[in-house]
């Protein structure tokens, strides 16, 4: 399904990924709880599960690939659509947010609890 821009509202959500302690436990919550179907990959050489909920990806990897302890649970990524990436990085310094490696398209912001906010310039954006 194209979305055209002008219909986009933003932010927009593109993905979810989710860091485990669990990976196996939280992928059987995620199909049978949740009902939606995953598919197993291998991401930069850590089993992932790769789904969609709705319009979003949602994506379970293991703790150690998001550079945490095994078995350590909780690391959410948020993976935003936005207009103007370079006034939401503004902003988020503003409120004495962490900024990593901002580029003219992509950012990652942390939230007050330190949770990364992936944000991405909408190539279509007008």
């Amino acid at each position: 399904m194209t979305t055209e821009a002008s219909q986009v509202n933003y932010p927009a959500l593109v993905k979810i990924d989710l860091a485990t302690s669990n990976l196996e436990k939280m992928a059987e919550f995620v199909t049978q709880v949740m009902c939606i179907p995953l598919a197993s990959q291998m991401i930069s050489g850590y089993p992932h599960y790769v789904g969609e909920l709705g319009n979003v990806t949602l994506v379970l990897a293991p703790s150690e690939a998001a550079g945490m302890t095994p078995g350590t649970p909780g690391v959410h990524q948020i993976h935003l659509r936005v207009r103007h990436i370079a006034a939401v990085v503004e902003r988020a310094r503003a409120m004495g947010c962490t900024v990593s490696a901002p580029s003219a398209l992509s950012a990652c912001i942390y939230d007050p609890d330190e949770h990364p906010w992936m944000v991405f310039e909408d190539a279509n954006a007008k």
